[in-house]
């Protein structure tokens, strides 16, 4: 008579336990965890971001600006809204700056808005603070040099539409390779706010562009390459501020600043920012070109 030992008996048991355990682990990899025979739940992967993309660096002097003295009403707001903030958790910056985007909808943040700053219109929002903000003139003038002697007031004001729908383009398009979370089609993935830009076109500008294209073809496309050299280093600019921000205070806290001292770039941060990761990528990478 045969007899079998029990060891004999266990290996086919074990080979087939290492088979099943091995295409659950490879199921697992390519996302899919099974729960039963018939069921399965699938889970998306996140993109690995680099570094750059995650963290808020220190920036050097000559890369950043110092921002301004903090008046004692900017004191006072800080404490209320960082007040209202510790109600919740986590970073401003996590989810696309959520918590900040409640910060800056909340009637206290609104209230100030009113009280501070003026507005030829009435306004509810930020967003309609920030795009209905008084043109300068005086800083758009040498751009019209040698081109239109005498700008009129719709050249100054389709100028300015179209530096503040620029400065969202880029916002919302830079580095996208490398910081983007998900593939994105920029026309696909534009917010339906940003189509066309957030600044809409008015009455006085219509026309405008095609004046300038007709009328004044003959210095045109040196006048468009000197607007375009001007509208990078103006957002620039508000990078090196942001920076001076972020390299005085801790994040959470630099953003309410940025928020109270400056209203019109934190409306046009929040307006284009669509991914966090991309925000902190502009902010840490080189200067746009």
């Amino acid at each position: 008579m045969i007899r079998f030992q029990p060891i004999m008996l266990f290996i086919p048991f074990l080979f087939i336990s290492i088979i099943a355990l091995l295409s659950c682990t490879e199921k697992q990899k390519s996302g899919t965890v099974l729960i039963e025979d018939e069921e399965t739940i699938t889970y998306p992967i996140k993109k690995e971001l680099p570094v750059e993309c995650q963290i808020i660096e220190t920036y050097p002097e000559n890369e950043s600006v110092i921002p301004p003295i903090a008046e004692e009403m900017h004191k006072q707001l800080f404490v209320e809204l960082d007040e209202l903030r510790q109600l919740f958790e986590g970073s401003i910056l996590e989810n696309n700056l959520e918590i900040l985007r409640i910060l800056t909808r909340s009637q206290i943040y609104i209230d100030y808005l009113k009280r501070t700053f003026h507005r030829d219109a009435p306004f509810e929002t930020l967003e309609e603070f920030w795009t209905t903000q008084p043109i300068p003139t005086e800083l758009y003038r040498p751009i019209f040099d040698g081109f239109i002697e005498a700008p009129e007031p719709d050249d100054f004001a389709y100028l300015h539409r179209n530096l503040l729908n620029w400065k969202a383009t880029v916002l919302h398009t830079y580095v996208i390779p490398i910081c983007a979370r998900d593939p994105i089609d920029y026309f696909l993935n534009k917010p339906l706010h940003l189509r066309g830009g957030p600044v809409k076109k008015t009455d006085l500008t219509n026309g405008t562009l095609e004046k300038w294209v007709t009328h004044y073809s003959d210095g045109y496309e040196s006048f468009r390459s000197r607007k375009r050299k001007k509208f990078i280093t103006f957002l620039n600019t508000d990078k090196k501020k942001i920076r001076g921000y972020f390299n005085m205070y801790d994040v959470d806290d630099a953003l309410i600043w940025l928020a109270i001292q400056d209203p019109n770039l934190i409306g046009l941060i929040l307006s284009s920012t669509v991914d966090e990761a991309m925000f902190i990528g502009w902010i840490n990478y080189r200067d746009t070109q």
